[in-house]
């Protein structure tokens, strides 16, 4: 890999621009609300807030100890969220450069991270099979549950724009719908490949 972000017309196929500083693969990008700016997430452990007019690096984020899995911004584009395989999630301040929060209980990599539309909650989706509600004011886990089945390791997890609802994708191919308040499984959909 060449270790470079690459910005590109949709409607040409053809590159805008690089955004070139990772020392390692580029495993995970977000652009902000308003789209001017762009977070990625690296393996070389490092998140870079770049902008997405002139390709600089406006912001560089070190903290976590192993590779970066997942990148979000907060509706209001203040902060960036970000999961890694060193079992944490991270909340930065793009305004300040600083780590504004880190939230642990995770037991296994974190491999999907996100805001609920107000931004005042985090969902996370780990290795270890659990999804975790977190307050973002206060840091606190607000509510965990543990995916069933055999290989359920969380990849991936999304929240319904009222917060009320989460959908998660696990190893076991299965994509499950979730009832926030009680952790309580809604549904279950069996997917064709275990990729999902």
């Amino acid at each position: 890999t060449d270790e470079t972000l690459r910005l590109w017309m949709t409607e040409t196929g053809k590159q805008i621009r690089g955004f070139t500083g990772h020392r390692r693969s580029v495993v995970s990008a977000a652009f902000s609300p308003d789209g001017l700016q762009v977070v990625s997430g690296s393996t070389d452990k490092t998140v870079r807030v770049w902008d997405a007019e002139t390709g600089n690096e406006l912001r560089r984020f070190e903290g976590h100890t192993k590779k970066i899995i997942d990148v979000s911004y907060s509706p209001e584009g203040h902060y960036v969220v970000s999961s890694s395989d060193d079992n944490t999630v991270r909340l930065w301040d793009v305004r300040t450069g600083k780590e504004a929060r880190r939230f642990e209980g995770h037991k296994q990599a974190v491999n999907s991270v996100g805001f609920s539309s107000d931004g005042k909650v985090i969902l996370s989706g780990s290795t270890d099979g659990t999804i975790r509600l977190w307050d973002v004011e206060s840091g606190t886990e607000l509510r965990a549950w543990k995916v069933g089945g055999g290989f359920s390791l969380v990849r991936a997890i999304a929240l319904s724009p009222d917060g009320s609802r989460a959908l998660s994708a696990s190893f076991d191919q299965t994509v499950r719908l979730w009832d926030v308040n009680s952790g309580v499984e809604l549904y279950s959909f069996d997917a064709m490949s275990p990729w999902i």
